[in-house]
């Protein structure tokens, strides 16, 4: 096995925009409204807006590009995450088809706390995760991936604000990708693969403002 997430137990390491904009942030252990929000090592990545009075239209993304092997017979994505949401939460059902070619071009009637399958040309290919949830807790998601196998796709991480009512946000840790590709090989530990910063997770943001542009 290995892992193919860079630096999965820090999240970002690329490029960020923003703090309080609907943009994604590094969080550590001297960040604003810190509690409890990183799982391991010394930073984790939120998405969203924690602060009601920053509350706006906006899409908070993370997300990594990572290419799958043909030969791969065994993939498996995991991570944690710590969601929160100061509107009514709601467990929803993962989508069983994409809403739109992407998220920001999806029309949502509420907040969201999402993780996504792009395919190499940002096209919204498959939902992982579809909630809002107030947890408030550090919960495990794994997820079979190998129908992925021979192809580059992005893991995308994000939370979507309405501008109305609560806000909402999730943080992100200890992401990993174990892909085997034979029967045999060295085991890495979760989100220890990779120390580069170039290639790995970049921060996006899409708020009212961007668009009206």
């Amino acid at each position: 096995f290995y892992d193919c997430v860079i630096s999965g137990n820090q999240a970002l390491t690329g490029a960020v925009s923003g703090t309080h904009d609907g943009g994604a942030a590094f969080v550590t252990a001297a960040s604003p409204h810190f509690v409890n929000c990183i799982l391991s090592g010394n930073r984790s990545t939120r998405v969203g807006i924690v602060e009601p009075a920053d509350n706006l239209y906006s899409h908070s993304i993370a997300q990594q590009t990572v290419t799958i092997p043909a030969d791969a017979i065994s993939v498996t994505l995991r991570f944690w995450l710590y969601p929160m949401t100061g509107e009514s939460p709601a467990n929803l059902t993962p989508l069983a088809r994409p809403l739109a070619a992407t998220i920001q071009e999806a029309v949502l009637a509420s907040d969201r706390q999402y993780v996504l399958v792009l395919n190499e040309y940002d096209q919204w290919i498959r939902t992982l995760i579809w909630q809002r949830t107030d947890d408030l807790q550090w919960t495990s998601h794994q997820f079979d991936m190998e129908v992925h196998a021979g192809k580059t796709i992005k893991l995308q991480f994000g939370a979507y604000n309405d501008g109305w009512g609560g806000v909402t946000a999730m943080y992100v840790d200890d992401v990993s990708l174990e892909i085997c590709p034979s029967a045999t090989g060295a085991w890495l530990r979760p989100g220890r693969f990779g120390t580069g910063v170039s290639n790995a997770w970049i921060g996006l943001n899409k708020s009212s403002e961007e668009e009206a542009k």
